[in-house]
């Protein structure tokens, strides 16, 4: 029957496969019954002989049942395919692979959402570095005005992040930055 470790492309593929087989084989019947009145033509005039005639009968016969059994094939694997896309075929793989396909996508939109989130982060923390900058050239200049030396004062009010800022929150996303590797 069917091979439920299929994908959903499989799926579909093995529909056309069987879509295409359908036509071949309706094009063969259509030929059968144009054979068998022909040969039933033919009979009726006495230049044939029945045996010829029923042989065809069988033949188209059979042809039919497997047209109905292609027919079959094609309905269960539509069946397969809508709940597939549905959603509604868990358990197999197909649905692994949408699923996958849905995280994937998802994945990608939280991406962007980072990405744009931390380009809009560069602005301000340019603004940041440059005050800092200022501030500890102000701090070296009054060092060598008065001899009173805030370096550290200078150290700890330019910095980004105070031991009272760094909740979990923080630290996890400073953790993940520190972590981050650019791919090609």
């Amino acid at each position: 029957m069917l091979n439920l470790d299929a994908s959903l492309v499989a799926l579909k593929s093995q529909r056309a496969q069987y879509e295409i087989q359908h036509l071949g084989l309706r094009r063969r019947l259509d030929d059968l019954v144009r054979e068998e009145a022909r040969l039933d033509e033919a009979r009726r005039r006495g230049e044939s002989d029945s045996p010829a005639l029923h042989e065809m009968r069988e033949r188209r016969v059979e042809l039919a049942v497997e047209l109905d059994r292609l027919a079959a094939l094609v309905l269960e694997l539509d069946d397969r395919i809508g709940r597939v896309e549905r959603g509604e075929a868990s358990g197999t793989f197909d649905h692994l692979v949408v699923r996958s396909l849905e995280a994937s996508a998802e994945i990608d939109r939280v991406r962007s959402q980072i990405l744009d989130t931390l380009r809009s982060l560069a602005a301000p923390l340019e603004r940041y570095e440059q005050l800092a900058e200022r501030q500890r050239s102000l701090t070296a200049r009054i060092r060598e005005a008065t001899g009173k030396d805030n370096s550290y004062a200078a150290y700890i009010g330019t910095a980004l992040v105070r031991a009272p800022d760094y909740d979990d929150k923080l630290q996890f996303v400073v953790e993940l930055i520190k972590r981050l590797r650019v791919v090609a």
